[in-house]
């Protein structure tokens, strides 16, 4: 992660993820979700200067919680 993240922004960024997750149309076809999806969590990464490997990281720990 190229940056510290506060309580702040942890929060935030767990709220837009959950945003994002919600907003997910069902009516468009898989495809199309996902790359909605894709293209707003690599803005979000970007956001908030995190790699992909650090998102990894994070839901592999929840997955073990």
């Amino acid at each position: 992660m190229s940056k510290f993240l506060s309580v702040k922004e942890k929060w935030s960024l767990e709220e837009q993820f959950g945003q994002m997750l919600r907003e997910l149309d069902e009516k468009k076809s898989p495809a199309r979700r996902e790359e909605e999806f894709e293209s707003r969590l690599h803005a979000l990464m970007s956001e908030y200067g995190i790699a992909a490997s650090t998102i990894v990281e994070w839901f592999m720990a929840e997955r073990q919680s």
